[in-house]
């Protein structure tokens, strides 16, 4: 590759005339370059002294750039996970519309400006946090679906004593913070299927109206504000409430 960034011929080697004065230490100032031929340079010291050689030039920053655009790629990946952890925190603690981008800058180690160049606003910021928090919240629910009933609810109240008051949280806020919204139709969408497959065999036998009723029996037993009612209003203990949970269902169940 020549200095002007077009490849030079003969394997990336061109031939340079060097001619040299008396005193070379002012190299810098009266350097000049010549190309009278694609191939070959000439430098022109001024004359007196001539000789030729041969040089290869490499272009270094072919063989950086790729690494350099990793790292910065890196770089700006790694700022954007600061920066949502930091949200994430900072939501399961207080109520969005209190929450600043100085507050989200503060604790995450980054600039408000950075912030919004990467994000757009504070609902850009907030809405990538909350769409990841949900599919954390989500991942752990799907990770097991036993067959038996008393390890489905184990897990279901597992995932709520995890999860739930969080769940609640954003459920509470939904209506003043639009980057809440999509995440919760997305986890009722989840909910219903998730019922619809744990209790399929239950479900299967029944249709239409009894169908439609059954399934919302489930849904509505096995919801997060179920949970809450035994759990967090009543005082039960998380044995109680897994059976609690159990008592409901099993009736229905067994119906089917």
């Amino acid at each position: 590759m020549t200095g002007d960034g077009e490849p030079a011929e003969d394997g990336g080697l061109f031939e340079a005339r060097a001619l040299g004065r008396h005193d070379p230490s002012g190299f810098a100032d009266w350097l000049s370059v010549a190309r009278p031929g694609r191939g070959s340079g000439v430098v022109d010291f001024g004359g007196f002294c001539r000789q030729q050689f041969r040089v290869s030039v490499i272009n270094v920053n072919t063989v950086t750039r790729p690494y350099r655009m990793t790292t910065r790629a890196t770089a700006a990946a790694q700022t954007a996970e600061k920066i949502l952890d930091a949200t994430k925190h900072l939501f399961a603690e207080n109520v969005i519309a209190e929450i600043t981008l100085t507050d989200i800058a503060e604790h995450s180690g980054v600039t408000v400006q950075t912030i919004l160049r990467r994000f757009g606003d504070k609902d850009g910021v907030f809405a990538e946090a909350i769409s990841r928090l949900g599919t954390e919240i989500l991942s752990q629910r799907g990770r097991v679906i036993s067959v038996d009933l008393d390890g489905l609810l184990a897990n279901l109240v597992e995932h709520y004593e995890a999860h739930g008051r969080l769940v609640l949280k954003m459920l509470a806020e939904e209506l003043t913070t639009p980057a809440i919204q999509p995440a919760l139709v997305f986890g009722r969408r989840y909910h219903r299927r998730w019922c619809e497959t744990v209790f399929a065999a239950s479900l299967k036998p029944l249709a239409g109206a009894d169908k439609e009723r059954r399934r919302a029996q489930l849904i509505a037993i096995c919801d997060v504000r179920t949970w809450e009612a035994l759990r967090i209003r009543c005082g039960l203990s998380r044995q109680q409430t897994q059976a609690a949970l159990r008592e409901m269902l099993e009736p229905l169940i067994k119906e089917a």
